[in-house]
């Protein structure tokens, strides 16, 4: 799904209000972009029966140039891990493995 498709599917859902496109963009690029502030500032997003966003951060690290061979240091970095909320889960059929 893309921004445009979800603004799109916005519009059609609420073709009879009086919001119009130009609005619905503006609201999800809002959304959009408060989810990525707040994820900036406090590390973590929860959005009940959806999922939690996080901040998470992989240490420094020795690695190697898959080219030369070359030994380097792998600088440390933050990424954003997703884990999913129960409403979700129970809709895409995810079941946890138990070996």
């Amino acid at each position: 799904m893309t921004k445009k498709f979800l603004i799109n599917l916005i519009a059609d859902r609420l073709q009879e209000n009086s919001f119009k496109k130009p609005h619905i963009e503006t609201i999800v690029e809002t959304t959009l972009e408060e989810f990525i502030e707040s994820l900036a500032k406090t590390g973590r997003i929860e959005i009940r029966d959806f999922g939690v966003f996080t901040v998470k951060r992989t240490p420094k690290r020795p690695g190697r140039n898959p080219v030369t061979g070359e030994e380097a240091i792998v600088p440390a970095r933050n990424f954003v891990q997703f884990k999913a909320g129960k409403v979700m889960k129970e809709r895409v059929g995810y079941k946890k493995n138990r070996e």
